[in-house]
């Protein structure tokens, strides 16, 4: 009865996911960066491992 609806669920269910995790990237990027990048890459020297996972 209800296996015609189980293909717009998954991509539903895969939709939020993909948007939860595009926003994991996007804060983990933003608290990683600082607020002046063409800082030298001090920053890079510490927080490398944060934007690689990003």
């Amino acid at each position: 009865m209800y296996s015609h609806l189980r293909t717009p669920r998954a991509a539903a269910v895969a939709g939020i996911v993909f948007s939860i995790l595009l926003v994991i990237i996007f804060w983990v990027f933003r608290s990683t960066v600082p607020a002046d990048p063409l800082d030298p890459g001090a920053w890079l020297a510490y927080d490398s491992g944060r934007v690689a996972l990003g």
